[in-house]
């Protein structure tokens, strides 16, 4: 076997071996200290205005599917809506949630439902509290802003896969005097909530909204086994540029397909 195969089995070995630890003492409760998220501890505050001015949260999981590469944003949106819906359920603040993708609409109003009947306040669920809108960008992001001005908001999760709407909803919603809160990991798209919203969530901070919301440990220690990775991985990269500032080949050689 080439010496980059064996490296290469030897990373996946110790990936499975570091997450498998992490989800094993998340489960034996050993919880890992996680870094505060200014973003997501900022929800609650959000919810709070509104239900003090008596204006709705507006929620959106962003415009992304559930069959392509922007899923996994999707999936981390819906979790994070459905944490924020719980919020607005427990204040009694008034709440809705716009959709783009059609394919997404089914599951984000069974995730709203299960919510409200877990905080046992289904009275706050409405026939258009969870509405879609069109998978056409810019009509989606009309009919959004339509109703913003209409109803009015106080706060706003935009959290997800976004495209060219993402500023669109972000200013509209700043606009109206809201708390903004924006997220996603499609670079071109996160220096739009940088500059627009009051706190944005970047890349990763995204992915683990679930995980930090809920506090599971097991799903906290598969972040801690992955997080080891990543230091296994800059170690790696550190080591390269020493290997390289020394003429050395040692990498190279262990790299070797």
């Amino acid at each position: 076997m080439k010496p980059g195969m064996v490296f290469q089995l030897a990373i996946l070995v110790l990936t499975w071996v570091l997450v498998y630890l992490g989800i094993y003492r998340g489960g034996q409760g050993i919880m890992p200290k996680v870094r505060r998220i200014a973003g997501l501890d900022a929800i609650e505050e959000a919810v709070g205005r509104a239900t003090e001015t008596n204006k709705a949260v507006y929620i959106t999981p962003g415009s992304g599917g559930l069959s392509d590469d922007s899923a996994i944003q999707t999936l981390a949106g819906l979790a994070i809506m459905e944490h924020t819906v719980k919020i607005c359920a427990r204040y009694k603040a008034p709440f809705w949630v716009s959709m783009r993708q059609a394919q997404v609409f089914p599951l984000a109003d069974e995730m709203v439902r299960s919510a409200l009947a877990s905080e046992a306040a289904m009275d706050l669920y409405k026939t258009d509290t969870v509405e879609y809108l069109s998978e056409e960008q810019f009509a989606f992001a009309m009919g959004t802003l339509g109703r913003m001005q209409r109803q009015g908001v106080a706060a706003a999760v935009l959290v997800g896969f976004f495209q060219a709407e993402s500023l669109l909803l972000a200013e509209g919603a700043a606009q109206q005097g809201a708390i903004t809160i924006g997220g996603c990991s499609r670079e071109v798209q996160i220096p739009f909530f940088v500059v627009a919203c009051d706190y944005t969530l970047i890349g990763e901070e995204l992915m683990v909204g679930g995980a930090y919301l809920s506090k599971n440990a097991v799903q906290l220690g598969g972040l801690w086994g992955q997080d080891g990775m990543k230091i296994v991985g800059i170690a790696f990269v550190v080591l390269g540029v020493l290997a390289k500032m020394v003429n050395s080949k040692i990498l190279d050689d262990l790299f070797k397909m």
